[in-house]
């Protein structure tokens, strides 16, 4: 009997993949919350948003 590698490597790297979605979520959410919403990465222009600090 052949061992399942292939299937157990395709379950645990499915799982990784959604962990890595779901932590990148995570740490997107804190970092948005933490930081205030001003730069190009939220796709707004820098010198529209207010300075308020």
């Amino acid at each position: 009997m052949p061992y399942p590698v292939l299937e157990t490597l395709h379950q645990s790297r499915s799982r990784l993949e959604s962990f890595m979605e779901v932590s990148h979520a995570i740490i997107t959410l804190i970092f948005g919350h933490l930081k205030p919403p001003s730069g190009p990465t939220n796709g707004q222009p820098i010198r529209s948003t207010p300075t308020t600090r």
